[in-house]
């Protein structure tokens, strides 16, 4: 059913971003191309800020990376080759932009990164548009966690203790169709909401430091 709606949501995804559209004749995508993605860990001693930014398609991420990313990206349009910007310890990979000025052949088109994280101590930002996610966060650093996306088809899970304690856990969605992994059955925490499920992965997680909040938003749920 999501490959069907891929053609529509990559549509959505291009309008939105497509600047002075004008419609010609049909276009199709070009040769697949695949690119090695390996970004080194920055000489900076604090932790790393690292932000994916992904329009339309499909993003997988893992642990095992011996770089700070490592992985390939496939694509079929030369406009989504990524970026990288290295700025400090702060570092921003980026699908490229596609300027539409056309129809083009969506029912072919191809943009997929599989990448692997590495255990340096991280912030993860995720921007996201209309894609399908497969993220194994587990085993990893995570300092802070924010991922926001739109039409979305999400699986998330922690399958491993977080090798850091996380300051931050946001996720901000529109219309998402989430599978929710071991650490969340019910909701992802949004600003000022947590689910009991998160509370107590917390607690389990850091025993040496229940949140402060937890006992709160217990007595919240319980009114």
């Amino acid at each position: 059913m999501f490959r069907k709606l891929i053609p529509v949501m990559l549509l959505l995804a291009l309008l939105v971003t497509a600047c002075g559209l004008q419609v010609s004749l049909p276009i199709t995508p070009g040769p697949t191309v695949t690119d090695e993605i390996s970004i080194p860990l920055p000489d900076a001693a604090k932790p790393v800020n690292l932000t994916l930014a992904f329009g339309a398609g499909t993003l997988s991420l893992s642990p095992g990376s011996n770089a700070l990313v490592s992985g390939t990206t496939t694509y079929n349009i030369p406009d989504f080759k990524p970026v990288v910007t290295v700025t400090g310890n702060s570092i921003r990979m980026a699908q490229g932009n596609y300027t539409l000025t056309s129809i083009p052949d969506f029912s072919n088109i191809k943009n997929e990164w599989e990448l692997k994280l590495g255990a340096a101590p991280m912030d993860l930002s995720i921007e996201a548009g209309a894609y399908k996610a497969d993220y194994e966060f587990g085993g990893l650093a995570l300092t802070n966690l924010t991922v926001k996306d739109g039409a979305a088809s999400v699986k998330l899970a922690f399958s491993a203790p977080n090798k850091s304690e996380m300051g931050m856990l946001r996720y901000e969605t529109g219309h998402p169709d989430r599978r929710p992994g071991p650490v969340d059955r019910g909701r992802w925490p949004l600003e000022r909401q947590r689910s009991r499920r998160v509370d107590q992965e917390w607690e389990r997680l850091h025993p040496e430091r229940v949140r402060p909040d937890a006992d709160h938003h217990r007595r919240d749920r319980r009114r």
